[in-house]
């Protein structure tokens, strides 16, 4: 398993492109660190469940960028030469919070796509 290096001021290195199991701990971090926002997410994705019968990850995803007033927080870390980025919500990555609806509220009708996560026991 690879190890993430971390800086002297504890921002984490991932080289670029990320790796799946990179991309697995920034979502994990950034799902800590946005726990209204989260919390916002998950309720829409049941709203969306009752009156359509079905969940949309994108439309949700789309919704916490636009309409919500909760401020997304960005999970700071650097690629392996030390330049800056910030992991935010991610269509790569909509796949992991699709799972992490799943995992939660197993009655979801959530339509997954084949994803690079897919056979990462998710």
């Amino acid at each position: 398993m690879n190890q993430t290096l971390w800086d002297a001021y504890g921002i984490p290195h991932y080289p670029l492109p990320l790796k799946v199991e990179d991309r697995r701990r920034l979502f994990d971090e950034w799902m800590r660190s946005n726990p209204l926002l989260v919390e916002q997410m998950e309720r829409w994705a049941l709203m969306l469940d009752m009156r359509n019968g079905y969940v949309s990850v994108d439309h949700i995803f789309n919704k916490a960028r636009f309409e919500s007033d909760i401020a997304a927080v960005g999970v700071p870390f650097e690629d392996d030469s030390g330049k800056p980025h910030e992991y935010k919500l991610n269509n790569n990555d909509r796949s992991l919070f699709g799972r992490w609806l799943l995992d939660r509220h197993p009655q979801l009708s959530v339509k997954l796509r084949r994803s690079m996560f897919d056979g990462e026991g998710a």
